[in-house]
């Protein structure tokens, strides 16, 4: 049960986001905005979301995954019906800022919950079956979502989750656990989660403006330059903090920290593609909403078929394997399309081989990042662990989204070129991820020991 209520809080997240992929073209012109100011609907989703996995995480281990995860999926939802009724871009975003900070509380504490109920032998199968219910809910987000758009419009995406949400609320307050409670004396260090999404918006605000304002222009200048000085005062204030949102001593695992890190680069480029291409089959293309929403189907749909034999596969001690396979596989996706695709449509040879390829790719690498990132975390650190993990997934999210933003400009402004350009982007950061990894993930057999050694 709490594999499966997890999973559905889970699967409201990826729906939502993958829904909107597929209708950004239809919102644009909906509410006559610029694609950059729209693309922070995207992005502030993401940065919030990464800004405060941090804090939830440590939450979830203090006060119970329970309060936490139905406080998410509350939360979660009150931004769903925001967005819904939202008159204006401003107030979509303020909505999707909000379904961010649910996402957030949500995510960390919905696998606390569930890795809490598996042996540690069988834990790389309950990511990949939480995993895969979130491909489920991939694989039905384009066409579902274009489905909706086309019967009622846009906002009834975001409607559609309401019902749901207020269903896992209503059945978990009855039959969920508290998986873990830490009673730690002292504060949580709420400041750090500040300085993170200051960090993190700084950025995909320089990424965003620069195609408008010139990367010479002082704002972006000083945007680029503060941020690496909020991310230092973030780890001072971890180091003397006496109970810090960010326990540094996770990165004394090596494990942790390279599967971590490189999940940032790895999610960057996924959120890249999976925001390119429905822009791309409907811009250049002039597909609809449906046709693009069932254009992109069989990413998602080859990841539910092959992610849980992968998750078998990360049991048995090969994760480095399925990382370094699966970056290299996504990336032969990715430029696949950036060689193929031209002005002329042209699915079957173009398009279709290299989604599928990029399904394949995902379900060999995406669930294992997170657990080849636990493996070696003490269960009573899974919620603060997987926080941080989470966050850099997200992070990866924000940043994808924003390069890709930046790289195809307005709407009307952008050519085939720009979207080739936004997949070799893709590729490489993907061919950077597998180099990174089978350079420097642990070849050893992993052993259960605490996040510090």
């Amino acid at each position: 049960m709490a594999l499966a209520l997890a999973s559905v809080g889970q699967m409201l997240t990826v729906f939502a986001l993958s829904a909107l992929n597929v209708g950004f073209p239809v919102i644009e012109a909906d509410l006559e905005v610029e694609r950059t100011v729209l693309a922070w609907a995207v992005s502030g989703y993401a940065i919030a979301t990464a800004a405060f996995l941090l804090a939830s995480g440590r939450v979830a281990d203090r006060v119970g995954s329970k309060r936490v995860f139905l406080g998410g999926v509350a939360t979660f939802t009150a931004g769903a019906a925001l967005s819904a009724a939202a008159p204006g871009v401003g107030v979509l975003i303020v909505g999707r800022v909000l379904q961010g900070l649910g996402a957030a509380a949500m995510i960390p504490s919905s696998l606390s919950i569930t890795l809490h109920e598996f042996p540690a032998d069988r834990r790389s199968f309950a990511v990949g079956a939480w995993g895969g219910v979130a491909a489920i809910a991939g694989a039905l987000g384009p066409p579902g979502g274009a489905a909706l758009i086309e019967l009622g419009g846009w906002r009834l995406v975001f409607v559609a989750s309401i019902p749901l949400g207020v269903l896992v609320v209503a059945v978990g307050a009855r039959v969920l656990r508290d998986a873990s409670i830490e009673p730690v004396p002292g504060r949580l260090d709420m400041v750090s989660g500040p300085l993170a999404a200051g960090a993190i918006g700084l950025v995909v605000a320089a990424l965003l403006q620069s195609p408008t304002w010139g990367w010479g222009d002082v704002r972006v200048i000083v945007a680029i330059a503060a941020a690496p000085v909020l991310v230092a005062l973030l780890i001072r204030r971890s180091a003397v903090h006496p109970t810090p949102l960010l326990d540094l001593g996770l990165f004394g695992n090596r494990r942790f920290v390279v599967a971590s890190t490189t999940t940032t680069v790895y999610n960057a480029a996924v959120a890249g593609y999976w925001l390119a291409a429905p822009l791309f089959l409907q811009t250049i293309w002039g597909w609809n909403v449906l046709e693009s929403g069932l254009g992109i189907v069989p990413t998602p749909l080859i990841h539910v078929l092959l992610v849980g034999p992968m998750g078998r596969l990360a049991d048995r001690g090969h994760h480095r394997a399925l990382m370094v396979s699966g970056a290299l596989v996504t990336a032969t996706g990715t430029a696949g399309l950036a060689m193929t695709v031209t002005d002329a449509p042209s699915y079957w040879t173009a398009v279709l081989p290299f989604t599928i390829v990029i399904g394949v790719g995902g379900a060999m690498a995406w669930p294992v990042f997170t657990s080849a990132a636990l493996v070696e975390i003490r269960p009573k650190q899974f919620g603060e662990a997987n926080g941080v993990n989470l966050t850099m997934r997200q992070l990866g999210a924000a940043l994808g989204v924003a390069v890709v933003i930046a790289v195809i400009g307005n709407q009307g402004s952008s050519g085939v070129d720009a979207f080739r350009q936004a997949w070799w982007f893709a590729t490489g950061g993907l061919v950077l991820v597998a180099l990174t990894v089978a350079w420097t993930y642990p070849r050893r057999p992993p052993v259960a020991r605490s996040s510090g050694g």
